[in-house]
């Protein structure tokens, strides 16, 4: 029987082509998109659990995240990431307003 007790996920430091990739998301007001094993006790890598957040949301003194992991354990199978919130701890330091188009008859 397996038991989990702790999970922890680890992230290399940006290279500069990511560094440069994520400045693009800032300016084009994209999505920051996140990827992980699916199943955390066998990382075959054919299955992932994506999540994402308005890049503008992160970057304050550094790239701070918060991730909210929701699980399911199965016996045989392992440990399953059914799907994970993800975003910057606290609300978006740069919300922006929503913008309607009016639509007219």
């Amino acid at each position: 029987m397996q038991t989990l007790t702790k999970l922890r996920f680890s992230r290399n430091a940006f290279t500069e082509t990511e560094k440069e990739g994520f400045k693009k998301l800032l300016k084009g007001d994209d999505f920051y998109r996140i990827r992980v094993p699916s199943n955390v006790l066998n990382l075959s890598g054919r299955e992932y659990v994506v999540s994402s957040v308005k890049a503008r949301c992160l970057p304050r003194d550094g790239l701070e995240e918060h991730f909210v992991i929701h699980m399911v354990i199965f016996n045989l199978d392992g440990v399953n990431i059914l799907a994970i919130n993800y975003g910057s701890p606290g609300a978006c330091q740069y919300p922006r307003q929503l913008k309607f188009v009016s639509i007219d008859p």
